[in-house]
C-alpha cells in the first residue's frame, strides 16, 4: 500500500525532511488518503509527484537510477539504506572524497564487498582522493575526472556530468540519490540543500539526499504535491527493513512560504504560512 500525503504551496519553493527509520517503514497510522484536486485561482493546478526511493519493486515502476557518494560516512558494515541505494542504481558516481569513503568502508575494512562496490566515476577537483584509492578505483576500470575550476563544489562538478552523459541515455522515469548529504560539517550540509535549487530545472525536481538517517527534498510551489510513501498500516513491521518517516518536518529554506495546505499527516496544514521566525512544521508524522 501507498501513504498518500497531498501539500498545496503557494509563493515559494518548500523544503521537506523526512527522518528514515531503519528497521520499519513508514507506518503512521493516518488513513489511506486519495490523490486531491484542489482549485488554485479558480483554475485545477497540477500535481507532482514524489515517490520515495525506498518504495520496493513491486510498489511502482522503478525509476532510472544515478547514485551520487558524496565525502560522508558510510558505515561499517554500509548502512542499509545505502547498499539499497546502490543495488538499485545504475549510475554511481563517487564525488571526491566519496571515494575514500567507500574504499575505506568496503574494502579496507571489509574486502568481502570489495568487488561489489565499484563505482562508474569518480569526479571533483581530486584534492582529497588519495593516491591508493585512485590506483584501486583506476585499475578497476573506473573513469576519474578531474575539474579544478573552484567556482563550483565536488557535488556540482558530479550532477554537471550525470545531467550531461546520463540524463541523454535514460526515460523520463528516474531519479538521482545523494547518499552522505547529512552528519557531516554543516556548509557542506547547506551546499547539498542548495544543489537541490540550483539543479531544480535540469533534474525535473527529482532529487533525493541522503544518509542513514535522514532524507530530504523539494516540494514546489503553487501545485498539488503527492508524496508517495510505503505503508503497512496495523500489520507487524516486517524486521530488516527500511523506509522514510515516521517523523517529518516542513522547513521553509530560503524564504517564507504563503501558505501551505496538507492531508495525511497527523498535524495538517491549512493554509498556514511557514518562515524562519515565525512557525516551523517539526517532528511531524
Amino acid at each position: 500500500k501507498f501513504l498518500v500525503h497531498t501539500m498545496v504551496i503557494t509563493g515559494f519553493i518548500l523544503y521537506i525532511v523526512v527522518i528514515t527509520c531503519e528497521g520499519s517503514y513508514f507506518h503512521t497510522r493516518t488513513t489511506r488518503t486519495a490523490p486531491l484536486t484542489i482549485m488554485y485561482k479558480a483554475n485545477t493546478i497540477s500535481t507532482h509527484y514524489h515517490c520515495s526511493p525506498l518504495l520496493r519493486d513491486g510498489e511502482e515502476e522503478r525509476p532510472d537510477t544515478a547514485l551520487i557518494i558524496l565525502n560522508s560516512p558510510i558505515g561499517t558494515p554500509p548502512s542499509p539504506i545505502f547498499v539499497y541505494l546502490w543495488e538499485i542504481s545504475d549510475f554511481r558516481v563517487c564525488a571526491d572524497g566519496g571515494a575514500n569513503r567507500l574504499y575505506d568502508e568496503t574494502h579496507v575494512k571489509n574486502q568481502q564487498d570489495e568487488d561489489t562496490y565499484i563505482p562508474d566515476l569518480i569526479r571533483g577537483d581530486l584534492d582529497s582522493l588519495r593516491p591508493a584509492v585512485r590506483d584501486f578505483y583506476g585499475q578497476n576500470g573506473v573513469r576519474i575526472e578531474q575539474d579544478p575550476c573552484q567556482n563550483t563544489n565536488d557535488l556540482d562538478k558530479c550532477l554537471q556530468v550525470i545531467s550531461k552523459e546520463w540524463l541523454n541515455r535514460v526515460s523520463s522515469n528516474f531519479q538521482v540519490c545523494i547518499y552522505g548529504a547529512f552528519g557531516g560539517r554543516f556548509d557542506q550540509e547547506m551546499a547539498s540543500i542548495q544543489a537541490l535549487y540550483k539543479w531544480k530545472s535540469a533534474f525535473q525536481n527529482k532529487l533525493f539526499l541522503y544518509d542513514h538517517n535522514t532524507s530530504a527534498f523539494l516540494l514546489s510551489e503553487s501545485v498539488l504535491n503527492e508524496i508517495r510513501l510505503v505503508f503497512y498500516g496495523d500489520k507487524e513491521i516486517p524486521d530488516n527493513e527500511i523506509g522514510d518517516g515516521p517523523t517529518c518536518g516542513l522547513i521553509p529554506i530560503g524564504s517564507r512560504c504563503e501558505s501551505v495546505e496538507t492531508t495525511g499527516l497527523k498535524w495538517n496544514l491549512e493554509a498556514a504560512s511557514l518562515e524562519f521566525g515565525g512557525m516551523v512544521s517539526t517532528s511531524n508524522q
